[in-house]
């Protein structure tokens, strides 16, 4: 890319909070590997890891979650975009969906499989009413993992 383009774009693409971990986990990659494995997959879930912690998780208060549950689809601030941007690049193994089992009238909560063809399984605890309150359930869902995988007790 031409120092030109560059400026035009913009530097705030590049200025963003992650490039010192894009620099620190790219340098890692580069100079990793051995025979331990893919270093690409251990570099990008410790990017994954340090993004959470750093970036996400200190957003999730109260205050977004009933931001969310107010308006699920549609325009949000920057923080819950950010944490909504964060959920929606997770791998599709395991990753919850919402499955409209009566058109119009009923959704439920499935689980992706991560293989391609397979129908989602429906996690029968739970139907909803509206699209909203499914979307903001798979929301409430993924912080709560999210909190179970990251914070340290």
């Amino acid at each position: 890319m031409s120092s030109e383009v560059f400026e035009k774009i913009g530097r705030s693409v590049v200025e963003s909070a992650y490039e010192d971990i894009y620099e620190e986990i790219g340098r890692q990659a580069i100079h990793g590997g051995g025979p331990g494995g893919d270093p690409t997959v251990e570099v990008v879930e410790q990017l994954d890891e340090r993004i959470a912690r750093e970036q996400i998780l200190p957003r999730i208060d109260d205050d977004l979650i009933q931001e969310h549950k107010e308006n699920p689809v549609g325009q949000h601030s920057d923080d819950l975009q950010r944490v909504l941007h964060y959920f929606r690049r997770q791998p599709l193994d395991e990753k919850y969906v919402i499955v409209e089992t009566e058109r119009n009238e009923e959704w439920n909560i499935g689980l992706l499989s991560g293989e391609r063809g397979n129908s989602p399984e429906l996690l029968e605890e739970d139907t909803f009413d509206s699209l909203e309150e499914a979307e903001h359930a798979v929301f409430l869902r993924r912080i709560e993992e999210l909190q179970a995988t990251y914070t340290e007790e």
